[in-house]
């Protein structure tokens, strides 16, 4: 399963250059986001503010971290959309796709153009940033990330992955045992800025398949405890 994001596109088109998109985001008219810049590589990573951006706003929950070059006025990765608690139930008929949720924290890998594949924490590009221990997030994503992965075979020119790294240094609900990431979503950005999100295993490199989180196919009830609907 596929769905395009037009958001980005749209604001790109309204806002020809990177300094004013990032006047009006940051704007209260724009949604009061916050931008996190990083001059030497021409990006910035934009992202809401829980208390403080407007949460109302048609496309400020689709910025729960973006990666932005400043160079091209496009967005060059897109994190996973947060889940929010819901009280639908899927309808008695019709194909739905039912995800386990994971518990950990939230890694983007993504290649520009012919680049090296480089990695962003929802603040943070590189992953230089830690919580609970020294270790970074960076670190502790390379060492989960199975050996026979290799991004830049992975990831084509201008795509990127949402993971989810457990490591048992890293606190969470419950107690991690073992090295693992969990792949979430799969995506690609077309030139004019509209980026296409990939949430099945089927439409993800051949590589990636196997790091999904278990899935149920042709389910059709929603309220099941740590799952999530995708389709």
């Amino acid at each position: 399963m596929s769905f395009a994001l037009n958001h980005f596109r749209d604001l790109a088109e309204q806002y020809t250059t990177w300094e004013k998109l990032s006047d009006y985001l940051q704007s209260p008219a724009g949604g009061k986001l916050r931008i996190i810049s990083y001059p030497a590589d021409k990006l910035a990573i934009i992202r809401y503010v829980k208390g403080v951006s407007d949460m109302n706003s048609e496309y400020v929950r689709m910025f729960r971290s973006v990666v932005w070059s400043t160079e091209t006025n496009r967005p060059v990765c897109v994190a996973p959309v947060k889940a929010e608690p819901s009280n639908i139930r899927a309808p008695e008929k019709g194909r739905y796709w039912v995800s386990e949720f994971v518990d950990g924290v939230m890694v983007n890998v993504f290649r520009i153009g012919d680049g090296n594949p480089q990695i962003v924490t929802r603040t943070n590009l590189g992953g230089h940033n830690t919580f609970y221990t020294k270790k970074t997030f960076g670190e502790m994503f390379r060492e989960a990330t199975p050996e026979d992965i290799d991004w830049k075979d992975v990831l084509q020119p201008n795509t990127f992955v949402s993971c989810v790294v457990q490591h048992p240094d890293h606190k969470v609900v419950s107690q991690i045992r073992a090295l693992r990431i969990e792949v979430t979503q799969y995506g690609s950005v077309n030139t004019d800025g509209c980026v296409t999100i990939q949430v099945t295993p089927a439409g993800w490199p051949t590589s990636l398949r196997g790091l999904a989180p278990f899935h149920f196919s042709n389910f059709n009830v929603l309220m099941l405890p740590n799952f999530r609907i995708i389709s």
